[in-house]
């Protein structure tokens, strides 16, 4: 349950604010091009196949680095070779750090001194900008102005960056908004963790319930036996355990790339998608399948899955 924290007031007046996403903006604030109001530096990345530039050194903040408000350690560091050899701006602590590639909008508050891979952008603090006031903002502003690739991934570049328009209210109100995120979101993160956690234990109950009902039945005062399978244990007496290939017939998959799909031809179903995709059926008319060629059929019948057929995901 989250408890309730009072909405930002509303303003006497508010004014159009030029930019068809954001709409209305009280009158008092200001729309401003990103570049009059920020400076900002992207990072580097050594050659990754050179040991010399990586290990015992200085501190260099990649995206998976940029999951916590602030940024304390880095999971990677750079060796003085690497310094020496590019000569990289180090980004000062109590600057913001801006993912603008692959996971676009992450951010996170330097709290030391660090170095920064190409992919991100390292913001210095401003007189008319609070550092934590833009940590909530940039993810709104910059993203908005991103493009796109052909699989709906955002893209963003400095040519985008610069153009950003942002947001920028008096600095006492932008302290008053920080104030209220960060309590607001602490809320928030607390509530998911909560879930979270809800959610692994009822899994695990779910798990549970379907371990009891197929290895003990569902008659509790049934006379039970030895399976002679320690983790199985016992089973009802009346029951058998036979090994699966004396009663299923089991087939192999094909090894096939991206290359090999297509839109038309006999649907294929992808490892991957049994874990992301689909429940206990999967269906050629409800579910998107890609394809492969019908020569497949030919080169390898034994694949061919046919209607009540089960599947299951070999790791190996």
């Amino acid at each position: 349950m989250i408890h309730s924290i009072p909405a930002m007031p509303r303003y006497e007046s508010y004014k159009d604010s030029g930019v068809e996403w954001i709409g209305e903006i009280p009158e008092h604030w200001e729309i401003k091009k990103l570049t009059h109001h920020l400076k900002y530096i992207v990072g580097f990345t050594p050659e990754s196949g050179n040991a010399l530039y990586y290990g015992k050194g200085y501190d260099w903040a990649n995206i998976a680095d940029l999951n916590e408000d602030y940024l304390i350690s880095t999971k990677k560091q750079i060796t003085q070779m690497a310094i020496n050899k590019f000569r990289p701006m180090i980004t000062p602590k109590g600057c913001l750090l801006f993912s603008f590639k692959l996971s676009v909008g992450a951010v996170s508050i330097t709290t030391k001194d660090v170095y920064t891979n190409e992919a991100i952008a390292s913001f210095y603090p401003s007189h008319s900008i609070i550092v934590k006031y833009l940590f909530f903002m940039a993810p709104i502003s910059i993203v908005h102005n991103a493009g796109e690739n052909i699989y709906g991934a955002k893209i963003l570049n400095q040519e985008k960056i610069d153009s950003t328009k942002i947001i920028v209210p008096p600095i006492e109100e932008q302290s008053a908004i920080t104030t209220f995120l960060d309590k607001k979101t602490a809320l928030i993160d607390k509530a998911i963790q909560i879930k979270e956690k809800q959610i692994i234990l009822f899994k695990e109950y779910k798990q549970i319930i379907i371990q009891n009902a197929v290895t003990k039945g569902l008659n509790p005062n049934a006379p039970m036996k030895d399976s002679g399978v320690e983790w199985i244990g016992e089973i009802p007496g009346h029951w058998e355990v036979k090994k699966f290939c004396n009663i299923f017939k089991l087939s192999k998959g094909l090894t096939i790339t991206k290359e090999d799909l297509k839109d038309c031809g006999i649907p294929c179903i992808n490892y991957g998608e049994l874990h992301s995709k689909y429940g206990f059926e999967v269906c050629t008319i409800d579910n998107t399948l890609k394809c492969v060629d019908e020569e497949y059929i030919k080169m390898f019948p034994n694949s061919l899955l046919k209607q009540g057929d089960f599947i299951f995901a070999d790791t190996s």
